[in-house]
């Protein structure tokens, strides 16, 4: 199939980004591309975006992200015959958290990292007649 696209602005980024509560991270470890799906939670202030994510603390993508890390985060969205992504990239930051994790896979089992957002890429792609 061949689709054209359009790239979205960033009031129509945000609509996806605010709609949405899971997409796909990736980062890069020893070299490699490592993605997983992850579910995300936003804070917006002045048209500025911050992404925090809970990951299990014995998982193996908190094994692969170091503070500092860059990542990217895609968020798709299929509305009839198109499809909306949103791409994120930035800085992974673990916040600190006060209690240690001594796993059998424990309710509280988990950090938070914070997305600090560099730039977002937006697209709506649609067949081509």
């Amino acid at each position: 199939m061949n689709y054209k696209y359009e790239k979205l602005k960033l009031r129509d980024c945000s609509n996806i980004i605010d709609s949405k509560n899971r997409g796909t991270l990736s980062v890069c470890f020893d070299g490699k591309p490592y993605s997983e799906l992850v579910f995300y939670d936003t804070d917006c202030f002045c048209g500025c975006f911050i992404v925090y994510f809970n990951i299990c603390k014995c998982g193996e993508l908190i094994e692969k992200i170091n503070n500092g890390s860059y990542a990217s985060l895609l968020i798709t969205r299929k509305c009839n015959n198109e499809i909306e992504t949103v791409n994120l990239e930035g800085t992974l930051e673990i916040l600190e958290e006060k209690e240690d994790c001594c796993c059998e896979k424990k309710k509280d089992c988990f950090k938070t990292v914070k997305l600090n957002i560099d730039k977002i890429n937006g697209r709506i792609y649609y067949k081509k007649c």
